[in-house]
């Protein structure tokens, strides 16, 4: 059997990486960095709903939008995260 996907898991630790996220309702992105593990942002991104402390945050109480939580495209990887 082939597998023609990649395991999400494997692609969420990925770190010192550049991402985007699209937003479900409209043709909003947000492009990040981090150099930690992709996982650990996006969980800090989901979670900032309750502090109001990001530009994704503002976005989707103005809006009422939310995001692609689902589908996050790494658009960069680096092995050093200030290169």
């Amino acid at each position: 059997m082939i597998k023609i996907q990649k395991d999400p898991r494997l692609y969420m630790i990925r770190n010192n990486v550049v991402y985007k996220i699209m937003c479900k309702d409209c043709d909003v992105l947000y492009v990040g960095q981090t150099g930690r593990q992709l996982k650990t942002r996006m969980s800090e991104h989901r979670n900032h709903i309750r502090w109001n402390t990001s530009l994704i945050t503002e976005y989707r109480l103005q809006m009422e939008h939310d995001f692609d939580w689902d589908n996050i495209q790494i658009l960069d990887e680096e092995l050093y995260y200030n290169k």
